[in-house]
């Protein structure tokens, strides 16, 4: 996740947060923390959960 500022998650509603998904700098999709399945932190769980599975680790740094 990027971002210019960081700021503590208590003091941010996320799912008012207008947010980008690009690939190779091309957005495929873009919305409202609310579009991401009800939540940024839902997809962030949903994409660790996932990569697990597959047995990839989610690490700093790292781009999908």
């Amino acid at each position: 996740m990027l971002g210019g500022t960081r700021v503590p998650l208590d003091r941010v509603d996320l799912r008012t947060v207008r947010m980008k998904l690009s690939c190779h700098g091309t957005v495929v999709s873009e919305g409202s923390g609310a579009d991401c399945l009800g939540s940024p932190l839902a997809a962030a769980l949903w994409l660790a959960s996932t990569l697990a599975g597959r047995g990839i680790r989610c690490g700093r740094g790292m781009s999908c």
